[in-house]
C-alpha cells in the first residue's frame, strides 16, 4: 500500500545536520525536510507532540494542508527570529551575530591589566551612528561654550582632595578614533534576555534605594556638577551600585554620569565610568555607556566603561553634565574635558532644561519583602564615619542660563529607606554631603540580624570581612 493511500497520520520531521556549506541563521548548517508515516489510532496528544532533541525538531500533523501551512509558519519563525535554534552552537552563533552588531571594526585594539579589551573605533564608526535619527548627524568635536569651572574648594578642613581622571591603563587611542570597550560572549551570556543587554529595567526604577540631594523645583537648569569620591564596594549578585549625577525632564527623558560597580554586566565587581540614558522612561529605550546606539563619544583618552584607578578616600572625581545652549546636546565632561555627548535627536527636542536634578547613591535592591539587601552604597559605611571612610559629593552646583554654576538654594536631602540602611548627612554650610551605608549587613537595617550592642552602632558581616582589630566583641554580639 502506498504512502498516499495509506490511513494514518503524517508527522514532518524538520531537522539539521553539519555540512560545509554556506551558513544558514549565522552557522554552517542546511535545514532538511523528510516525511515519516504513523500508523491510525494514534492518540490526539500523540498526533501533535512536538519532539525536540539536540538535532532534530519533529512537528506532526494530521492532513498535508495544514502540514503546508505549518511548514511556512515554521520557515519564517526561523528566518525572522531564529527560535528554532535549540542547540548550544546555534545558541552562540545567535550571541555572535549580536556581538557583530555592538563591536564596530577597530583600528587599534588594546588590553587592560583587568581583562578588558578596548577598541579604537574610528569617530563615524561608533555605534551612536546606528541609530536612525543620527544617519546625518554631524559631531560635535567640544561644547560650544565653556562654563565657568572654576574650583578652589580642593581641600575639606585641613585635608587635601586629589584629583584624578579615569585612566585607561594603556595608551590613548589615535587621532579620529575613540576607546570603546569590546562586548564579548560571555558578557551576553550573563544576562536573561539578550534584547535587555546593557538595558535597565523598568522595574528597576522602584526596587532602588537612594540617599543624596535632589533639586525638584526651579529650572530649567542647563547642567549640574558635583566631585564625588570612588571606592571600591561590594555588589551582591543581580544587583547595581552607583554614585551619580542624574538629570531628567520630570517625563521621560533621563540621563546619569558617575561611577559604578555592577558585576552581572561587567563580569567584575571593579569600579567603573559610565553613563546611562533613556527618553521613555526606561522602557525599551536607552542604554549604559555605548552599548546601543545613542551617546556619541569625542575623547580618545576617556574610556567609558573604564576600571577607575586609583580608588580610595582621597581621590574626588569631578563630574559635570551641561547642554549646550547653542546645539542642545548634554555634554559629560570631567575635570573640564569633554567626554562624549547625548544628541538632541535622541530626545526629540524635548529635553532642552534639566527640572529635577539628584546627585545620589543609588543601589538595586532584588530581595523580597522586606529584607535589604547586603549590596554596599558609596563606600559602604555610614555617614557619620566622615572623612577618609565615608563616601561625599562635594561642590555640589547647578549651572544658570548664562553658563555660570552656582549653588542650588531649593534643594533637598533625602533618603529613601528608615534609617540604618543607607543615610545621607549635610555638613557645613556649603552643599557638601556624606553619605551611604552597609544595608542589610548592619544589624539596625531592617532588623536583618537580631541583636547588636546599642552603645556604638557597628556592622555585622561575614568574619572574613572584619576583623577584631577594627571591632572588639563587646561592640558587636552576633546571636
Amino acid at each position: 500500500m502506498s504512502l498516499s493511500e495509506e490511513r494514518g497520520l503524517r508527522c514532518f520531521i524538520i531537522y539539521h545536520r553539519k555540512q560545509n556549506t554556506p551558513p544558514v541563521l549565522g552557522r554552517a548548517s542546511v535545514w532538511e525536510l523528510g516525511l515519516l508515516r504513523f500508523s491510525a489510532g494514534m492518540s490526539l496528544m500523540d498526533t501533535f507532540a512536538v519532539i525536540v532533541t539536540r538535532r532534530r525538531v519533529s512537528l506532526c500533523f494530521v492532513t498535508w494542508n495544514i502540514a503546508a501551512l505549518m511548514i511556512m509558519f515554521l520557515v519564517s519563525m526561523i528566518i525572522h527570529t531564529g527560535a528554532l535554534v535549540v542547540d548550544g552552537e546555534a545558541d552562540d552563533s545567535h550571541l555572535e551575530a549580536h556581538l557583530k552588531r555592538l563591536n564596530k571594526p577597530a583600528v587599534k585594539t588594546m588590553k587592560t591589566q583587568h581583562g578588558d579589551i578596548f577598541d579604537c573605533v574610528p569617530l563615524y564608526k561608533q555605534p551612536a551612528f546606528d541609530h536612525p535619527l543620527l544617519a546625518n548627524h554631524t559631531i560635535q568635536m567640544k561644547p560650544s561654550f565653556v562654563p565657568n569651572m572654576d574650583d578652589d574648594a580642593n581641600h575639606i578642613g585641613s585635608d587635601p582632595l586629589i584629583s584624578t581622571k579615569p585612566q585607561l591603563e594603556i595608551e590613548s587611542c589615535p587621532l579620529g578614533t575613540v576607546p570603546i570597550r569590546r562586548t564579548q560572549i560571555s558578557d551576553l551570556r550573563r544576562v536573561a534576555k539578550l534584547q535587555n543587554y546593557g538595558k535597565r529595567d523598568e522595574s528597576d526604577h522602584e526596587r532602588q534605594e537612594q540617599a543624596g540631594v535632589k533639586l525638584e523645583h526651579g529650572g530649567p537648569y542647563l547642567g549640574a556638577r558635583g566631585r564625588i569620591n570612588v571606592w571600591d564596594i561590594e555588589v551582591s549578585d543581580g544587583e547595581w551600585s552607583h554614585s551619580a549625577i542624574e538629570m531628567s525632564d520630570r517625563k521621560s527623558d533621563y540621563i546619569e554620569a558617575g561611577w559604578l560597580v555592577y558585576p552581572q554586566l561587567f563580569g567584575d565587581s571593579k569600579t567603573r565610568l559610565y553613563t546611562f540614558w533613556t527618553d521613555d522612561g526606561y522602557q525599551n529605550t536607552g542604554c549604559y555607556n555605548l552599548l546601543c546606539p545613542g551617546f556619541i563619544q569625542v575623547n580618545r583618552n576617556i574610556p567609558l566603561g573604564g576600571v577607575i584607578q586609583p580608588t580610595s578616600s582621597y581621590n574626588g572625581k569631578q563630574y559635570a553634565l551641561n547642554t549646550d545652549p547653542k546645539d542642545m546636546n548634554w555634554w559629560l565632561e570631567i575635570h573640564g574635558e569633554p567626554v562624549g555627548y547625548w544628541p538632541k535627536e535622541l530626545f526629540g527636542g524635548r529635553f532642552v532644561g534639566a527640572m529635577d536634578l539628584k546627585w545620589i547613591g543609588s543601589i538595586l535592591n532584588t530581595m523580597s519583602g522586606h529584607r535589604m539587601t547586603t549590596t554596599m552604597m558609596g563606600s559602604g559605611r555610614f555617614p557619620e564615619e566622615g572623612f577618609r571612610k565615608a563616601a561625599f559629593f562635594h561642590t555640589v552646583e547647578v549651572m544658570d542660563e548664562s553658563g555660570k554654576y552656582e549653588q542650588p538654594t531649593n534643594h533637598e536631602f533625602f533618603q529613601t529607606n528608615n534609617k540604618g540602611c543607607y543615610e545621607v548627612d549635610p555638613v557645613g554650610e556649603e552643599i557638601f554631603f556624606y553619605f551611604g551605608g552597609p544595608g542589610g549587613r548592619y544589624a539596625g537595617c531592617k532588623s536583618s540580624i537580631p541583636f547588636i550592642n546599642s552603645r556604638s552602632r557597628r556592622y555585622i558581616d561575614q568574619p572574613s570581612l572584619i576583623t577584631e582589630a577594627e571591632y572588639s566583641a563587646e561592640n558587636v554580639v552576633v546571636c
